[in-house]
């Protein structure tokens, strides 16, 4: 009984054991250190050197722990980290990490080390950089390859030693891993404490021994996304007045909320922007782009505390503007007219404000800035809202949650310029052909092909002062074959791509006035006459183009190779009533237009 009573204990032991183990693993992860990890699309060169401006604008880690028996007076060391989206798959983000240390007292290079660890958040991606050598002035190419389990898995780093006279070293490194909104990792540096002393400081920033085991200790990385706003292209001329009274302010979608950047903050506070541009009226190669910004829960009025800030760069910060601070006054801020100070250079902008926070607690900001075409920009807006009226401090609110000032900002917002899209005139190309009947004159009867749109839709791009045409490419089905133009290829450019000539090669028959088939509005016909060759085969696809601004677009019905008819084919379906005319009620000179056709094929 004794024995018993003592495995039966020995049991529960065992059991609590486990237990209390397991039990430990969420207090550790709960209290494992955090690092916010921002998006950038800069491009960002590893040598060890940080001199991409994202570096600048991003928080240091807490400074790492020392987690040996060793340390080093005065040494000290953190990280920075951010990431981008891989330029080989996008499913994929590259991780950066930037460490600097400080306080080195000697140099001796498999002792000065670096090693990164980095998981995925379930763990079921793992690297680990191995032992990293500080070599005597740097580490050597940027390629390397770590043995992570039984795979050789590529990375890159590069370290820079001064130790000899600033007592630093700096450690760049990247890792490709798949997409993830969250991560594990920890960072760990080895310091030799002594010229004659060959035990290591250690230093990490989880305070946890960083190996190639996994490590439920490691921190967590946030990874922050990178904020993006599709900029749609306007059809309205937009005046600069902060009421946002066109109708396309209402057709575009908001922002996201801005985020607090700073210690203060207002109750019920928000603020969020919408964005639009347009072609500019003297300069084809440039655009407007404007942006209208709506910040509500104002507590106090005060006309330099409470402003806004916008900055915009080309895609590759070629082109950059800060507006700097711009004020709300008591009513209106003035001329919208306004002029920047942007490098050595003054720039032109607009903006104006209105002032309802005595009311409403609502500002509204409305701001153009003109700069060069581009698919992609770079942006962020800030807004400063004073606290209170005898406090002295600004709460900051900014959409992309960084100090948006006149440095270049790696980690702006990216605006995709959307064009126009007008595919909801929904072109469709009817399948296979019908046939134009004229008794009076032979010669015009002919075969015709069915195109349809949205009429209303075309309507309503013609009252916004677009132009909008209708009309049917037609040609012999055996000249597409002989210049191997593809069914997707059977347009405009394609045609001409394929060295055919309009009016000799193929006909583009315009439906002039967008003249509608009589009970079928939005449906017309291109139709070819006085066919010699009632056997051969013809292609056709009907089209719209819409002209604004001085640009057009088109948009094709469709065309498939099983569409080509002949004349002759069409006659005897409808000659054997599988697709009737006139419910089937022909006249004789009808049918012997048709009778012709059809004898041709039989």
């Amino acid at each position: 009984m004794k024995k018993k009573l003592c495995k039966l204990f020995a049991m529960i032991m065992a059991i609590l054991t486990v237990t209390s183990a397991f039990a430990v693993v969420p207090a550790m992860a709960a209290d494992a250190k955090s690092y916010d990890i921002a998006g950038t699309t800069e491009k960002i060169t590893i040598d060890g050197k940080a001199n991409e401006a994202i570096w600048s604008q991003v928080q240091s880690s807490d400074a790492f722990v020392n987690t040996s028996t060793k340390s080093i007076d005065g040494f000290t060391a953190s990280y920075k980290a951010v990431w981008k989206t891989n330029a080989e798959d996008s499913t994929k983000m590259d991780v950066y990490i930037f460490i600097t240390a400080t306080g080195y007292t000697v140099q001796y290079s498999w002792r000065n080390n670096i090693r990164v660890q980095i998981e995925s958040a379930d763990a079921s991606v793992r690297f680990w950089s191995g032992q990293q050598q500080l070599g005597n002035v740097n580490t050597g190419s940027v390629d390397r390859e770590a043995t992570v389990g039984s795979n050789k898995v590529p990375f890159k780093l590069w370290a820079v030693n001064s130790i000899g006279s600033t007592k630093t070293a700096t450690y760049e490194f990247c890792y490709t891993m798949p997409k993830a909104d969250k991560i594990k990792l920890d960072v760990l540096v080895n310091a030799k404490t002594g010229s004659n002393d060959d035990s290591d400081s250690t230093y990490s920033w989880a305070s946890t021994n960083c190996n190639a085991a996994a490590s439920a200790s490691l921190g967590i990385g946030n990874i922050l996304p990178i904020p993006t706003y599709d900029i749609a292209r306007s059809m309205d001329e937009i005046t600069v007045d902060g009421k946002a009274d066109e109708a396309i302010w209402s057709e575009v979608q908001s922002s996201s909320a801005f985020v607090n950047t700073s210690e203060k903050s207002i109750d019920g506070f928000t603020a969020t922007y919408k964005a639009v541009w347009r072609p500019n009226a003297e300069d084809s190669t440039k655009m407007d782009i404007y942006i209208f910004v709506t910040a509500t829960g104002y507590t106090v009025q005060y006309s330099w505390r409470n402003n806004i800030r916008v900055q915009i760069e080309s895609a590759d910060a070629s082109v950059r503007f800060w507006s700097g601070q711009q004020q709300l006054g008591n009513v209106n801020t003035g001329s919208v007219d306004r002029e920047a100070t942007v490098g050595s250079n003054k720039v032109p902008f607009k903006l104006w404000a209105v002032n309802s926070i005595g009311s409403t607690k609502t500002a509204t900001y409305e701001f153009c800035y003109t700069m060069p075409k581009a698919d992609k920009i770079k942006l962020d807006v800030l807004v400063n809202a004073k606290t209170g009226s005898s406090d002295d401090t600004d709460s900051t609110y900014s959409w992309v949650s960084t100090n948006c000032n006149a440095a270049a900002s790696a980690s702006l917002g990216v605006g995709n310029i959307k064009n126009f899209d007008f595919s909801d005139v929904a072109a469709t190309t009817k399948a296979g052909a019908s046939i134009r009947i004229d008794t009076a004159d032979k010669t015009k009867s002919g075969i015709r092909f069915e195109t349809s749109v949205n009429a209303d839709a075309v309507a309503a791009l013609i009252a916004k002062g677009a132009t909008v045409t209708t009309g049917t490419l037609v040609l012999p089905t055996d000249f597409l074959s002989a210049k191997s133009v593809d069914d997707k290829d059977f347009t405009i450019e394609g045609l001409k791509a394929a060295g055919m000539i309009e009016g000799t090669d193929y006909y583009n028959i315009v439906n002039v006035g967008n003249e509608w088939v009589d009970g079928s509005v939005g449906t017309w016909f291109g139709t070819i006459y006085n066919i010699k060759n009632f056997t051969r085969r013809f292609s056709g696809v009907g089209y719209v183009t819409v002209e604004l601004d001085g640009e057009a677009f088109t948009y094709y019905g469709g065309y498939a190779t099983a569409n080509a008819r002949s004349i002759a084919e069409v006659a005897e379906i409808l000659m054997d009533g599988e697709i009737v005319g006139d419910d089937g009620n022909w006249t004789a000179a009808q049918e012997e237009v048709l009778l012709g056709f059809y004898q041709a094929e039989n």
